[in-house]
Formats: structure tokens, C-alpha cells, sequence
């Protein structure tokens, strides 16, 4: 990621971070058990794959967290991605006997800045994502600009997709 950052800066193209969490996976594991969880992870994993732009960095950072890197990404573009992600994640409920199980993800993300370094983004999106789940998880959140003293210059925003 460090590489792909100093590259948009070089270059002065857009870098865009989200970090994503799978809502209340603890109560999956408690309801379903680890095996039917591991399956959530699994099937959430490939969601992740089909919404990801090209040239995307993919991982799980552990438990049930997860990133994408979008080099050459801007806020707007990452945003519709995270949305349409979270989209497909509501409307396709994870395999599983004897019911599919239902779940749903808060993403918090952030465009580097200029003269930004990848750990300040990585930062900002991490806040987003506390954000979305502060506002009742199953959200997008962003970081629309830097910030300064700690504080945002813009507001956070919260998205769903419109039904």
C-alpha cells in the first residue's frame, strides 16, 4: 500500500482506502457457529472480489475486518463501490442449511490528500468506519477532506443505497 501511495502522489492521481466490517459478526458465530461464520467470511470475501475496481489491493486485516486499496480512485468512485458493495451484501444472504444467513457491512473510507502519507489515510478511513458504526452500522462513511487540529473540515457522510 506504502508503494501504491507514494505512486499517486508522485503522479498526482486519486488513492482511495475503505475499510470494511462485518456488522454484529460475533452474533453470527454465537448463532451459527464458527464453521457457518467462516462461511460468511468466505462468501463475503467473494462479494468483495466481484465489487472491487481493477487493479485493487483486497485483504482481510483480521476477525472480520477487511480493506480495499483503489489506486487512481477518487472519494466519489470509491463511494459508489462501497455502496454498490454493500448493496450486494443486503441482497445476497450467505449460503447456509438450514436458512441463509443475513448480514450486512459498514464501510469507512477516505482519499489520500495531497502531500498525505498512506498511514494519515489509513487513519481517516479507520475513523469513517467507527463513524458508519456509530451511526448504526449497515453505512458508508467517509472522510470528504483532510483534516486539521483533530477536527473535520467538512462533515462525515452517510450513505445507503436509494431502494
Amino acid at each position: 500500500m506504502l508503494f501504491r501511495s507514494k505512486r499517486a502522489e508522485r503522479q498526482r492521481t486519486a488513492f482511495t482506502v475503505a475499510f470494511i466490517d462485518l456488522d454484529h459478526f460475533k452474533a453470527i458465530n454465537d448463532l451459527y457457529g464458527h464453521l457457518a461464520g467462516d462461511s460468511v467470511l468466505r462468501h463475503f470475501a467473494g462479494l468483495l472480489r466481484k465489487a472491487a475496481p481493477a487493479g485493487a489491493l483486497l485483504g482481510r486485516l483480521g476477525g472480520e475486518e477487511f480493506a480495499i486499496v483503489m489506486p487512481d480512485t477518487t472519494l466519489e468512485t470509491g463511494r459508489a463501490i462501497s455502496v454498490r458493495l454493500s448493496a450486494m451484501v443486503r441482497a445476497t444472504p450467505c449460503p447456509s442449511e438450514p436458512d441463509a444467513i443475513a448480514y450486512t457491512v459498514s464501510i469507512g473510507m477516505a482519499e489520500r490528500q495531497p502531500g498525505e502519507n498512506a498511514d494519515a489515510v489509513m487513519r481517516r478511513a479507520d475513523r469513517a468506519l467507527y463513524d458508519a458504526k456509530q451511526m448504526g452500522r449497515n453505512c458508508v462513511s467517509s472522510h470528504d477532506t483532510g483534516e486539521t487540529n483533530g477536527m473535520p473540515r467538512r462533515p462525515r457522510v452517510r450513505e445507503r443505497e436509494s431502494s
